[in-house]
């Protein structure tokens, strides 16, 4: 069986240790700030929910308002939780790959690089969605 190789050895140098430090600071505060964004959108909706019921009737021109709101508070709610876990997978991705390079631990750094794909994958799902969103809107 062939033993498995550090990547740290060989290929991180100083240098590049230095930039894989820096990137994951960058994307841990990404990920406070995309948390911070949604804990104001949910204290904005919370303080503007009646106002946005009013013009939603006032658009409809009838009383339904409730029903518009109860969706689009389902649909906040999906957007919270998605985001959330983006959110999650930016913060953890960034402590366990800081981790990893500071300590060499081999493992940690590959579970910080697993959440940072999945938080990828989700990302391009995400864009690839609202860019079918505003081509049917085209049509």
């Amino acid at each position: 069986m062939e033993e498995q190789e550090s990547i740290f050895e060989p290929i991180l140098d100083r240098e590049a240790s230095e930039q894989v430090m820096e990137t994951s600071r960058w994307q841990s505060m990404l990920g406070w700030l995309m948390l911070i964004g949604m804990g104001l959108l949910l204290v904005g909706l919370f303080f503007g929910w009646n106002k946005i019921t009013e013009k939603i009737n006032e658009f409809t021109q009838t009383n339904t308002g409730g029903v518009a709101m109860t969706f689009a508070g389902l649909i906040i709610i999906l957007v919270v939780i998605v985001a959330g876990l983006m959110a999650f997978l930016l913060i953890r991705s960034g402590k366990k790959i800081k981790e990893g390079v500071r300590y060499r631990n081999q493992s940690q750094f590959n579970d910080g690089l697993k959440d940072l794909k999945t938080f990828f994958i989700i990302f391009g799902i995400l864009s690839i969605l609202g860019l079918l969103g505003n081509l049917a809107s085209l049509f």
